[in-house]
């Protein structure tokens, strides 16, 4: 690497480049950044203020002549290698900050964590900060001001929407606004109940509408469960939905983002997908774009590939980055985006939902439960939790695990319960059901990164009785179906 010429940072710098709010906490004028774009190294100073990490070099007249800003929020991996402080972010960056001293690297690394572990989202830097409180940094989402500027594109919107208030104070949707867009027709009363029937109170609501009164509505999976059960008030909003247009023959496309395997498997679990006899003009389409765990697993591949591309140089870099499958996951969303996108164009209304808001599913002799509804279980069976996390008493309750060598679905007693570290890779028993090439650990569970419960995991010890066998690929079968499976 090459060795830029450079100088510490005065104060009078940090001046003009400070926010309001936003003070030193901690400086080191000695340290070398190195920057992997230039393939340089450039002495500096480091700067850790109570929003970001500031890196900057020599003085011009225009200010410093490099510049580093890395938020804490934006920080997801602290490591170390002596005197090597490494940032890894979020948005891909890899920050190398080299110290004199490892002393020196400590304090800097111990300012740094004070603000990147913050528990409460209240203490963040945009909520702490009373200075800011007045300041105009970003635009605030209101309802109502976007129901105007979709007045302005499609002039009838009045006639065919409405703002409705019955969100008020998170009532019915804690993860929408006070206020949503509702069709014309329908009432508060049937709004409301129409959000029983979707997770999380997620009910159809407007999101876009187009110039020719097409219109694009968000909503969750309906909890339909495995007999595709019918609710009134739903179909009364969904058909609602269609007259809110001028089409003359108007039609309703629903997107549902996920894989039909992953729909089916949550029919299971009581939720699902439409059944489209049950509204009019209604048609249903998969997207197929897989669920947050194997775009997050995606992702870091895609990231570890890009930072250190010489680090399977043997296969070549891009057959590397094909090897991540991202380029396919960005082609589902793109090739989804575009269909909605001619849907709307020719006047047709579309309906988009996608993955459960809490899919932390297991796969057990009693169909797919949730984790909260198989710890229910264990607890009421009286299964006993050892110090070192081992179960035992779980009787009858059977959970699902992958044979890696045979490909077969096997049925064992839970014989521990984990808790799932922030980070762990996460293996959903529904990718084997695809019959995707991949060797998945013989795991029994689909959970979240961070995911509160506890995970059970299944490790097959000797004399584990098997309660049954099934192929991934004819569960997987089955689930499309619709039929459900008992040992």
């Amino acid at each position: 690497m090459a060795v830029a010429q450079g100088g510490g940072a005065s104060g009078s710098v940090l001046e003009n480049v400070l926010i309001k709010g936003e003070y030193p906490m901690h400086e080191d004028p000695s340290v070398t950044y190195e920057n992997p774009l230039l393939n340089t190294i450039c002495p500096g100073t480091l700067t850790v203020t109570n929003f970001r990490v500031l890196f900057t070099t020599q003085l011009t007249e225009q200010g410093p002549d490099h510049f580093s800003s890395v938020p804490h929020t934006c920080i997801e991996k602290i490591s170390k290698k002596k005197t090597l402080l490494i940032l890894d972010c979020k948005d891909v960056r890899v920050v190398k900050i080299k110290f004199t001293k490892s002393q020196l690297l400590e304090k800097a690394e111990m300012t740094i964590k004070t603000f990147c572990n913050v528990r409460k989202q209240t203490s963040v830097f945009a909520w702490d900060n009373k200075e800011l409180e007045n300041a105009t940094l970003c635009v605030p989402f209101i309802q109502e001001q976007e129901y105007e500027r979709f007045s302005v594109r499609y002039p009838g919107l009045e006639s065919l929407w409405r703002l409705c208030r019955v969100n008020q104070n998170y009532a019915i949707c804690d993860t929408y606004p006070p206020v949503l867009i509702t069709p014309a027709s329908l009432p508060d009363d049937s709004v409301a109940a129409a959000a029983e029937y979707r997770s999380r109170g997620r009910l159809p609501c407007l999101s876009y509408i187009h110039t020719n009164g097409a219109s694009i509505t968000r909503c969750a999976q309906p909890k339909s469960g495995m007999m595709q059960k019918k609710r009134d008030v739903d179909v009364q909003l969904t058909n609602a939905l269609l007259r809110a247009t001028p089409s003359a023959t108007p039609s309703l496309y629903i997107m549902d983002a996920r894989p039909k395997i992953n729909a089916a498997a949550n029919r299971a679990a009581g939720a699902g997908y439409e059944n489209t006899s049950h509204y009019e003009n209604a048609s249903l389409h998969f997207l197929n774009i897989d669920n947050i765990h194997v775009m997050r697993k995606a992702y870091y591949e895609l990231k570890d590939v890009c930072v250190d591309p010489e680090k399977d140089s043997k296969s070549g870099f891009l057959t590397s980055i094909e090897g991540t499958q991202w380029l396919n996951h960005i082609l589902r969303i793109l090739s989804g985006a575009n269909t909605i996108t001619q849907y709307i164009e020719s006047g047709g209304n579309v309906l988009v939902h996608c993955f459960p808001s809490s899919d932390h599913q297991i796969l057990t002799s009693e169909g797919f439960l949730d984790l909260d509804a198989a710890l229910h279980q264990l607890e009421s069976r009286g299964a006993q939790v050892g110090p070192d996390g081992t179960l035992s008493g779980t009787g009858d309750f059977l959970v699902a695990g992958l044979d890696a060598r045979t490909g077969t679905l096997v049925y064992d007693r839970p014989t521990a319960l984990l808790t799932n570290p922030p980070g762990a890779p996460v293996v959903d028993i529904t990718q084997g059901a695809r019959g995707k090439r991949r060797r998945l650990r013989p795991l029994s569970v689909a959970a979240t990164e961070g995911h509160r419960m506890r995970v059970l995991s299944v490790h097959g010890p000797a004399g584990t009785t098997r309660a049954g066998t099934l192929r991934a690929s004819e569960l997987g079968d089955r689930l499309c179906r619709g039929e459900e499976y008992r040992v």
